[in-house]
């Protein structure tokens, strides 16, 4: 290379601006616009329905759907103690208070165990004091079973 050899080419001047419209108005080719069409292809599944939700509940609870899983209500979950409960049946539908059927559980057990260690003749006593025994909540009318309250 020489020295005087440039290494940038010498730029040309920019066209006026007459000459950029007329060649822009030459060269300007109309196209149809055509809508996009969404084309399923033949093989495709049905789309899928989702079931409805609950709508969120502030208190505790849970979601219980029918056979089909479309129709859905919230179900409140009650904290069952050794004493009776006023609530709605689910299986009858009527407001009550829950009837109640004691039975030996774990601390019944333990107490009994204990008792017999040290003296041999109070060892039935946890099964006839009510504070030591679990407790099971019906309902009067239809005894749908509600649940049970464990002591331990």
């Amino acid at each position: 290379m020489s020295d005087t050899t440039p290494i940038i080419p010498a730029a040309s001047a920019p066209p006026s601006y007459t000459e950029t419209e007329s060649h822009r108005l030459t060269t300007t080719i109309k196209e149809e616009v055509k809508p996009l069409t969404a084309v399923a292809p033949r093989d495709a599944p049905p789309p899928y329905e989702y079931p409805p939700q609950c709508p969120p509940s502030s208190g505790s609870g849970y979601q219980r759907f029918d056979d089909r899983g479309r129709r859905c209500e919230m179900v409140a979950v009650i904290e069952l103690g050794s004493e009776s409960v006023y609530l709605q049946c689910p299986s009858c539908g009527n407001f009550v208070y829950s009837n109640l059927e004691y039975r030996t559980g774990a601390l019944t057990c333990l107490a009994s165990t204990l008792c017999f260690l040290f003296c041999m003749v109070c060892t039935c006593l946890p099964c006839f004091i009510r504070d030591c025994l679990d407790v099971d909540h019906y309902c009067p009318r239809c005894n749908f079973h509600f649940g049970t309250f464990r002591r331990l």
